[in-house]
């Protein structure tokens, strides 16, 4: 055989070999690639998982929050309202002069002392001190404002609740 047609057959077995390389080889990265981007993939899928799990947790922790703080206002607004009503109710007996406040004060004569009552002996209050009258006007104010200051505690109180709320550690799981 011909020198030359041996060269060309080894030639041609030459080219066909690294054909089936570079065949082979694009075939490998395809796969190689393939499996690359399932497995990117699948840790995409399980982080949009793992986010939405924390998204909801989140948002339950946020619609309980929200109920409690509802709850707190709606209990302060319900105590404000019964204590609105009754300081009006004791106010308005004030004014009439059905409740009355008073008070002990020295007496400086016999004749300053409103006895409302006789005193008992046993009870502590002696000829020096006399029961007294705080005039009904004066006695609605003075319990007015005393109301006022009560409602200005609750207040503070339904505020202090909302800041210990808001302090509360959160209760959702770390992803």
């Amino acid at each position: 055989m011909n020198v030359y047609f041996i060269g060309l057959l080894s030639a041609l077995w030459l080219t066909s070999l690294a054909g089936l390389w570079i065949w082979r080889g694009n075939e490998v990265e395809q796969v190689v690639t393939s499996q690359w981007q399932a497995r990117e993939l699948k840790q995409a899928q399980d982080d949009a998982k793992t986010l939405a799990a924390t998204e909801s947790a989140y948002r339950a922790e946020e619609t309980q929050h929200a109920a409690d703080l509802a709850s707190i206002s709606a209990n302060y607004q319900a105590r404000l309202q019964d204590e609105q009503v009754k300081n009006d109710h004791v106010i308005a007996d004030l004014r009439a002069g059905i409740v009355s406040l008073r008070y002990n004060a020295p007496a400086a004569s016999a004749s300053d002392c409103d006895h409302l009552s006789e005193t008992p002996a046993g009870s502590g209050i002696g000829h020096e001190t006399a029961i007294r009258r705080i005039p009904p006007k004066i006695a609605a104010d003075l319990y007015g404002l005393a109301a006022d200051a009560d409602a200005i505690a609750d207040q503070l109180r339904a505020c202090q609740a909302i800041v210990t709320s808001d302090r509360m550690p959160a209760a959702v799981p770390s992803p």
